[in-house]
C-alpha cells in the first residue's frame, strides 16, 4: 500500500477501505499474523459447531477454536457447506485459501448483511473520526480514535455521535505499518451470525434517525498541554494511590462531576439491592445464580426517605444508606474503594490491587478531555483513562479498571 507514511495514515486507509466495501484493499492494510489469527479462530469455530450439529448436539462451538488442527478435520466436515458466505463454499474450499483470502471472504459474510437485521450490529457504515497516536516503540503505535455507538431504547434506535472511545494497534513491518484487528474490525463477535445462524434475530425493521456530525473538537491550548502535572502524572499518582489504598489521595484525583455521578448512582443501586432481599433468597432458594436489578441514575429524595435506614454490611463505618447519603461525593467515593478493593474475598476488586499498571502515553481530544494509554495484565491490548480539565487541572473520569461498578460486590454478603 502506497501512502502509509505513518500509523495514522494507514489506520484512516484502512477506514476508507471499509467504508467503501473494498475488502481486497481492507486486507492490505492489516497485519498477516492478525489475518492468520482471524483465519484460524473463524476456521476453528465453523468446524466445532459443524461437528456439533452432525452429532446432533447444539452448536456452542466447544473447545478454543485456536486449538483446532484444521487439516485434522477436514476428512468429517470438509465437504460441509457454510451458507453465511456468498455461493456457500465448502469448509475444505475456505481452509484451502490464505489469509488475505480468506478475510477477504470473511469480510464479505460478516459485513454485508448485517444492517438489514439489526443496525445496531451496523459496522461499515459508522462514523469515525481519528483523536491521535501514542508510541510504544519503533514497532508498535496505538491509533486513538471516535466510533459511532448505537443501542434501542423503547423501540427506537439512539446514536451517540461522536462516539465511544476505541485503540487500534498498529505495528511495523517490511513494508509498513499495518493495523492489528481490535473490537471495532476483525471482531470475531461479529462473525457470529455466520457461525450460530439458527440464533440470528432478525428485528423489526426499524427507521435510523438521521445523523449530525459534530464538529471537530477545537486544539488544545498550549498551556492546557504544558500544564502540570500532566494527564500522564496524574494517572501515574492515581494507580499509586490505588496500590497504597490511598483513597483520600485517589479520590482528589477524580473529577468533581465524576464523583456527584458516582454516589448518585450507586446510591439507587444500593436501594434496588437493599429493597431486593426476598428476589433474592427465592433466587437462591431456586439454584438462580444472577438477580438483574434496575434503576435510575439517580435516588429520589422520597425513595431516599424510604430505604435510609437499610443496612450495608460492606460500609462498617456508615452502615446505612442513609449514612452513606450523607457523605460529600469525595468522601463516599473513598468509602466505596475502601469496601470494594479492601475486603477480602473471591471478588474482582479484592485482587485488583496485585496489577502493576505502567502508563504508555496521552493524547489530547480537543481543549478539555485527553486519554493516557496503559498497560495493565487484565488485558492484552492497551488500556485507557480519560480525563477531563477541572479548575484543579487534569482529573479522571474513571474506568472499567478502577472505580468500575462491578468491582464492587454486595451479594458476597447475602447470607
Amino acid at each position: 500500500m502506497s501512502g502509509q507514511g505513518s500509523p495514522t495514515e494507514t489506520v484512516r486507509g484502512a477506514f476508507q477501505a471499509l467504508a467503501r466495501r473494498e475488502w481486497s484493499a481492507l486486507a492490505g492494510f492489516v497485519d498477516s499474523q492478525s489475518l492468520e489469527s482471524l483465519r484460524q479462530d473463524a476456521l476453528g469455530m465453523l468446524i466445532l459447531t459443524t461437528e456439533q450439529r452432525l452429532a446432533g448436539e447444539k452448536a456452542e462451538g466447544g473447545y478454543n477454536p485456536n486449538e483446532v488442527v484444521i487439516a485434522d478435520h477436514l476428512a468429517r466436515v470438509g465437504s460441509q457447506q457454510v451458507k453465511g458466505f456468498r455461493n456457500h463454499p465448502t469448509i475444505e474450499k475456505l481452509a484451502s485459501l490464505s489469509p488475505r483470502e480468506f478475510f477477504i471472504e470473511w469480510a464479505d459474510a460478516t459485513y454485508n448483511s448485517q444492517t438489514k437485521d439489526d443496525p445496531t450490529r451496523e459496522v461499515v457504515g459508522l462514523f469515525r473520526r481519528i483523536v491521535g497516536e501514542v508510541g510504544v516503540n519503533a514497532e508498535t503505535t496505538y491509533v486513538v480514535y471516535r466510533r459511532e455507538s448505537r443501542h434501542i431504547e423503547m423501540s427506537e434506535i439512539k446514536i451517540n455521535l461522536p462516539g465511544r472511545v476505541m485503540i487500534m494497534p498498529v505495528v511495523k513491518s517490511r513494508d509498513g505499518w499495518r493495523i492489528k484487528f481490535n473490537d471495532d474490525i476483525g471482531w470475531s463477535i461479529d462473525f457470529g451470525h455466520v457461525v450460530f445462524p439458527e440464533g440470528r434475530y432478525r428485528s423489526p425493521r426499524i427507521e435510523i434517525p438521521p445523523r449530525v456530525v459534530p464538529p471537530e473538537p477545537p486544539a488544545p491550548r498550549r498551556e492546557r498541554i504544558s500544564a502540570s502535572p500532566t494527564p500522564v502524572q496524574v494517572v501515574e499518582s492515581a494507580f499509586a494511590a490505588f496500590n497504597r489504598h490511598d483513597w483520600e489521595m485517589l479520590s482528589g484525583l477524580v473529577h468533581p462531576a465524576v464523583l456527584r455521578s458516582f454516589q448518585q448512582e450507586q446510591l439507587s443501586f444500593f436501594a434496588a439491592w437493599g429493597q431486593s432481599r426476598e428476589e433474592r433468597a427465592r433466587a437462591k432458594g431456586e439454584g438462580l445464580g444472577v438477580v438483574m436489578y434496575s434503576y435510575e441514575d439517580s435516588l429520589p429524595a422520597e425513595v431516599l426517605a424510604q430505604v435510609a435506614d437499610i443496612e450495608m454490611p460492606l460500609f462498617s463505618r456508615h452502615p446505612r444508606i442513609g449514612d452513606l447519603a450523607r457523605l460529600s461525593p469525595q468522601e463516599f467515593f473513598q468509602e466505596w474503594c475502601h469496601a470494594a478493593y479492601e475486603t477480602p474475598g473471591d471478588n474482582v476488586g479484592a485482587w485488583k490491587g496485585g496489577f502493576e499498571r505502567e502508563t504508555i502515553g496521552q493524547v489530547f481530544e480537543g481543549d478539555s478531555l485527553a486519554h493516557v494509554l496503559y498497560r495493565t495484565p487484565r488485558l492484552s491490548a492497551a488500556d485507557r483513562m480519560s480525563l477531563q480539565w477541572s479548575d484543579g487541572g487534569w482529573r479522571l473520569m474513571l474506568n472499567d479498571d478502577i472505580g468500575w461498578r462491578g468491582d464492587l460486590s454486595l451479594d458476597r454478603e447475602d447470607p
